[in-house]
């Protein structure tokens, strides 16, 4: 085992800029990933099913690696990595450029180009350009993580491996490092540095360790974690529990971020867990996760890993509420080609049920089914001028359902401007142009309602 560092001699790269062109369902998309001249602690993309999030996570990965090192990593996925229009027809070639940050030296520059070429035969095959030709791979520290990262099988490794830290990205079966040896290893450290350092009374890197994971795992701090040489027991509210029997939440967190702290005691710079330092990729970041523990995750993660950069996707609006306009990326599939877009407005201030129909997620609705349509019967009796008879009774009917009185004219006057700018709103390709839109359509009802101009 490597002893270990307080700092590193040559501390790792961050993420500065990623630029993708013909890339699986991508045109051309580009991401900054700064926040003046330092790195943002994080980046969340959202976006529906099948608009391109994880393959943004992929892209990265591919540029985080060697040459040979992305040949594997696409070997593990099936379909195309080039990207081919609704004709069928292949463009020649897909490139992934990725620009880092170096915190140290702010003006010199690092860069990755992966090349994906597609020949005749439909094969497919990656090149890389670096600058500077002699790239410092040793300064590339990263973890990536797919969805079922709590999968119970579990492996061992003595060093980083990049190859291995990142497979997980692109194959579901892939075991992370088994999360009890790691909770070993790092006690075995701290019992080997207090040897060396017998003056040494403060917390030592385990003291560290166990702090942040109850912080993160939400556990009291009376609640202790015991490591012992054939299990690790975890006392929660619900007693004590071997940790591979928590629960799905549980494991799929603490097994990433173990994971991850037992990648840099391999090698040698966890000296101090906070300041771990590199870069994760995270699928549905949190997979499995309790509400109010998606609502805290974000701010825990950067507090307590304050110098982690981390990437990762989500599809749920509690996990936003913290998140500033800059760290928020839309994906979104027109016409069968995926786009970026890093306009949103920040969701401080909105509920979920806000977020949810806002630009960020786009639900018309978060009513069920039922009252759903019955809503949209009413907006199309109000819309065609059906009986005040038929409008009556669908008002009863609506008012059953919500529990509240749905017979205001000002009510009907709304649904009548946004029945009109619906289709503009679905058209809108920027989220700049969508909130004009809506606050065009705002401000209409104001208007008309200041004026008097409400039917009756």
């Amino acid at each position: 085992m490597p002893p270990m560092k307080e700092t590193s001699a040559e501390a790792p790269l961050y993420l500065k800029r990623l630029v993708v062109e013909n890339w699986r369902c991508f045109g051309k998309a580009e991401i900054d990933f700064m926040r003046g001249s330092r790195h943002r602690p994080h980046t969340i993309l959202v976006g529906r099913n099948g608009s391109g999030k994880t393959s943004v996570l992929r892209a990265i990965a591919l540029g985080l690696a060697q040459q040979r090192e992305a040949s594997a990593l696409m070997g593990e996925l099936a379909g195309d990595f080039v990207r081919r229009n609704k004709q069928g027809r292949f463009a020649d070639q897909a490139t992934i450029a990725l620009d880092f940050h170096d915190p140290e030296a702010r003006t010199r520059t690092y860069r990755t180009i992966t090349t994906i070429r597609r020949d005749s035969s439909g094969q497919e095959t990656v090149e890389k350009t670096l600058e500077p030709a002699r790239f410092p791979w040793q300064r590339i520290f990263v973890g990536g993580y797919g969805v079922n990262r709590g999968a119970r099988h579990r492996e061992s490794r003595s060093s980083y491996q990049r190859l291995a830290a990142l497979r997980s990205l692109f194959s579901d079966d892939t075991p992370l490092l088994d999360p009890e040896a790691t909770l070993r290893a790092i006690k075995l450290a701290a019992l080997e540095e207090r040897g060396r350092s017998r003056a040494s009374k403060g917390p030592n890197v385990l003291d560290k360790t166990l702090s942040q994971l109850r912080a993160l795992l939400q556990l009291a701090p009376a609640h202790k974690i015991e490591i012992s040489p054939t299990r690790v027991l975890v006392h929660g509210p619900w007693g004590a529990m071997p940790f591979h029997a928590l629960g799905d939440g549980y494991r799929g967190t603490a097994g990433w971020v173990l994971d991850m702290l037992g990648m840099a005691l391999a090698t040698g710079t966890l000296a101090n867990v906070k300041d771990v330092r590199g870069i994760v990729l995270i699928d549905e970041i949190d997979e499995h996760l309790h509400p109010s523990w998606q609502k805290k995750l974000l701010s825990q993660l950067a507090s307590r890993f304050r110098n982690l950069q981390i990437v990762g996707t989500t599809h749920s609006p509690m996990t936003l509420v913290d998140c500033a306009p800059d760290e928020l990326v839309a994906c979104e599939l027109v016409n069968a080609v995926a786009r970026l877009h890093t306009d949103l407005g920040g969701p401080s201030g909105r509920t979920a049920d806000e977020i949810l129909r806002g630009e960020w997620f786009g639900l018309s609705s978060t009513l069920d089914t039922r009252t759903e349509k019955l809503l949209g019967e009413y907006q199309a009796a109000v819309e065609s001028k059906k009986s005040e008879k038929k409008l009556e009774e669908l008002r009863r009917r609506l008012r059953e359902r919500l529990g509240r009185r749905f017979d205001s004219p000002l009510d009907e006057l709304a649904l009548q401007i946004a029945a009109e700018v619906r289709q503009q709103y679905r058209d809108a390709v920027s989220a700049e142009e969508r909130r004009r839109l809506v606050a065009e359509a705002a401000q209409r009802l104001r208007e008309q309602a200041a004026a008097g101009g409400i039917p009756t």
